[in-house]
Formats: structure tokens, C-alpha cells, sequence
């Protein structure tokens, strides 16, 4: 299975992009600002243009995983191995101001407000069919480009 999540709609507070799984539309995700980093980049140079709780992970692709979050008191997926950050999950919110890095998918979305909607609906139902491919050892990536301008 493969994700992958298009940035499409930047601000200096937010980003917002059209997430697709194996390449049918799926809805959106809200994320932190897209400070232009990519996994390629050193360590280093990531960690000087990284703005701590503002600034969206490095485009690249990268493994799901499956972890407790004490915060949401449930399993949720991850991203593993993201260059410069820790516990990326996907989970539900809003606005940038839910997320610290981390996936806010939904299944709508306003580019005048830098939000998404539904995320209840869309968290659970990737929870639903993502997780157990997860758990059965199915190799599942998330993948994050930039649009094509």
C-alpha cells in the first residue's frame, strides 16, 4: 500500500495537500509550514532551517508504523525514520495549531482557513484499513512531494 500526500497549498503558518492511496484520491492533510526541506539534506542542514512545532517534516518516503501515543491514549500510525524528528504520527485535528509535525488528514478542506475537515472520519477509517496492513507486516509507505508549479 502507498500513500502519498501532494503539497499543494502553502502559507507561512500551514501547508495543505491532496493525499492519495495506491493513487486513488482519498482526501487532505493539514501540516505545519513547508520550510522546503527534503530527507536527502544532511542532518544538519535540516536542523537549521527547522523550526521546532513549526515546520512540516522533510518531502521523502517514508515506512508506517504502528505506536502507543499516551496523548490520544491509543495505537496510531507513524512515520518512521523522519531525518531530524520524532513520533510523526497522523491523527486527528484541524489547523496547524493541532500538530507539531505531525499528518492532520481529512476529507475536506478550506484553503482560506489552511484547515481540513472530517478528521475524525478520515483518522478512523485509515486506522481501520491501514493499521491491519501494518500489523500483518505489509510493506505501507507514505510518500510527500511538492506540487509541480
Amino acid at each position: 500500500m502507498h500513500l502519498r500526500l501532494t503539497r499543494d497549498v502553502f502559507s507561512p503558518a500551514a501547508t495543505l495537500g491532496v493525499l492519495t492511496i495506491d493513487g486513488q484520491p482519498f482526501g487532505y492533510v493539514c501540516e505545519d509550514c513547508d520550510r522546503g526541506l527534503d530527507a536527502s539534506m544532511p542532518l544538519a542542514q535540516i536542523q537549521t532551517i527547522k523550526q521546532p512545532g513549526k515546520t512540516a517534516i522533510p518531502t521523502g518516503t517514508y515506512r508506517l508504523g504502528i505506536r502507543f501515543s499516551p496523548s490520544h491514549k491509543k495505537d496510531v500510525l507513524f512515520l518512521q525514520d523522519v531525518p531530524g524528528y520524532e513520533y510523526i504520527l497522523i491523527h486527528t485535528g484541524n489547523t496547524a495549531a493541532d500538530t507539531e509535525g505531525c499528518q492532520l488528514p481529512g476529507t475536506l478542506r478550506d484553503t482560506h482557513a489552511m484547515s481540513v475537515g472530517h478528521s475524525t472520519q478520515a483518522v478512523a477509517w485509515l486506522e481501520a484499513n491501514v493499521m491491519p496492513k501494518v500489523k500483518a507486516g505489509e510493506a505501507v509507505t507514505y510518500e510527500i512531494v511538492r506540487a509541480a508549479k
